[in-house]
């Protein structure tokens, strides 16, 4: 009896809804930013990043420095860049705002509206778009986030933010028995324990019977869970060798992803490295509606660097690199010593080298390139 009695409290003291409680420090600092962004009538955008995110170091120097980037968020914007782990504000609104994967963006208004949240690297005229969009259209906001500064979250989900080296991971049955409690599983704290562990199967199968629901309310953000949630299907083709099990998940993906093509080559990006494979992944970029000529373009880069490719498969990618208008005009590094290796291939050896001397020339400039031109330099033997 003393043993259950002291299982039933532990379990009620992870399920205790903890109030978060910055130091005076930071609550100042975000006071401060509220503040701030109030008097000069703009809307607050928070960069989540961490140290060892490589998306987010790209951010860094490809696309906060594009100047309409930069013009964008000098106009409207009170931006803010929070190390998720280190910084104490960027632990606290991780853990508010339910940010589990880097870079993040949230943006919201001064009073706590939540406009945008979205994941992801994004392209500098790309992000430039959503800034724009998210200031002109104020109106539209992901209701699911309350205004509230600061939430009451149970303990453990609290303790699974912060440093690698501090956070806690919850175990299933305390994660299962939590959410058993819950009168509303699309609440706040209710969805911030089913974005932050694994669910238990039958909370991922409420998930995506009601993913409308939680689209609606958290809005594009909510897909990252799903692309998780779903890969382990792609697992299981994989070891079954099936490529029509793959095909199977790859169909799915339309109903929950705005973007779906793209989700869908980031998952074949994980195809086994073998010919039945590289066939299915061929016809079906070839093929699928919502594949656009720029996702068949990046594919091809990375299909021709592959060894052994089915002569079928390389003629296919080949055609959507060289067929790409304007191709041979790119300043992109690697579509330089993709179209190198493709000219080689095809026997043209002086193109192949004007391509990769264009390419090693950039590539010259920009760090963390050696290693590969390097490895460009060895397949093409110069």
């Amino acid at each position: 009896m003393r043993v259950i009695f002291s299982v039933f409290t532990l379990l009620l003291s992870c399920f205790t809804a903890m109030a978060q409680q910055p130091s005076a420090g930071a609550a100042a600092q975000w006071d401060q930013i509220l503040s701030e962004a109030q008097k000069q009538d703009k809307i607050i955008l928070i960069d989540f990043s961490t140290s060892w995110c490589g998306p987010c170091k790209a951010m860094d120097e490809r696309v906060f420095p594009d100047q309409a980037v930069a013009s964008t968020l000098q106009q409207h914007y009170r931006f803010l860049k929070l190390d998720a782990e280190t910084d104490e504000l960027g632990r606290v609104l991780a853990a508010r705002y339910m940010v589990r994967s880097y870079p993040s963006f949230l943006i919201l208004d001064p009073s706590l509206k939540v406009l945008r949240k979205e994941a992801g690297y994004k392209a500098a005229d790309k992000f430039n778009a959503w800034l724009k969009d998210a200031a002109t259209n104020q109106k539209e906001r992901v209701p699911g986030f309350s205004q509230q500064k600061y939430l009451d979250f149970p303990s453990f989900y609290l303790s699974a933010f912060g440093e690698k080296k501090d956070r806690k991971k919850a175990d299933s049955n305390l994660v299962r028995s939590y959410l058993d409690q819950q009168k509303d599983l699309t609440g706040e704290s209710a969805w911030a324990v089913m974005n932050a562990f694994e669910m238990p199967e039958k909370y991922f199968k409420y998930f995506m019977d009601n993913y409308p629901v939680y689209k609606k309310k958290y809005g594009k953000s909510i897909e990252g869970k799903m692309a998780y949630g779903l890969f382990p299907e792609l697992q299981k083709a994989i070891t079954a060798k099936s490529t029509a099990g793959f095909v199977a998940v790859l169909n799915r993906i339309p109903q929950f992803f705005d973007d779906a093509g793209t989700q869908q080559a980031t998952y074949l990006f994980n195809i086994p490295r073998e010919p039945a494979f590289f066939i299915m992944k061929t016809n079906f970029l070839d093929t699928a509606k919502t594949i656009t000529p720029e996702i068949r373009l990046e594919s091809a880069t990375g299909m021709l660097m592959t060894e052994n490719l089915p002569e079928a498969v390389y003629q296919k990618a080949a055609g959507w690199l060289l067929n790409y208008p304007g191709i041979e005009q790119s300043n992109d590094v690697s579509i330089l010593m993709s179209l190198a290796l493709t000219y080689q291939r095809n026997g043209n050896k002086d193109k192949a080298l004007a391509f990769f001397q264009k390419g090693e020339k950039i590539g010259g400039t920009e760090e963390g390139y050696k290693d590969f031109i390097n490895y460009y330099k060895k397949k093409l033997s110069l």
